[in-house]
C-alpha cells in the first residue's frame, strides 16, 4: 500500500474525482507553479502526475513600475 502523505489543502476537491481518464488518488505537491494531483488511469492502470497550474498556493505577484 502507498504510505506517502497527501498534503491537505483548500484544493482537495480533485482528489477522488476522475479527470481526463484519470482517477485523482491524492495531492502529494504544491507551490508557486501550481498543484500536482497523483492518479491512475482508469483503463490501464498507468501512474502519472496530474498538474494544476491554475491552483498556485502562493498569491499573484505583484509587479512594480519604476518613475
Amino acid at each position: 500500500p502507498d504510505t506517502s502523505p497527501s498534503i491537505p489543502s483548500a484544493h482537495d476537491s480533485l482528489v477522488d474525482t476522475t479527470v481526463g481518464g484519470f482517477f485523482v488518488e491524492g495531492l502529494p505537491g504544491r507551490g508557486a507553479a501550481g498543484l500536482v494531483y497523483r492518479a491512475q488511469h482508469l483503463t490501464d492502470g498507468r501512474r502519472a502526475a496530474l498538474k494544476d497550474p491554475q491552483a498556485s498556493s502562493s498569491p499573484p505577484s505583484r509587479t512594480t513600475s519604476a518613475g
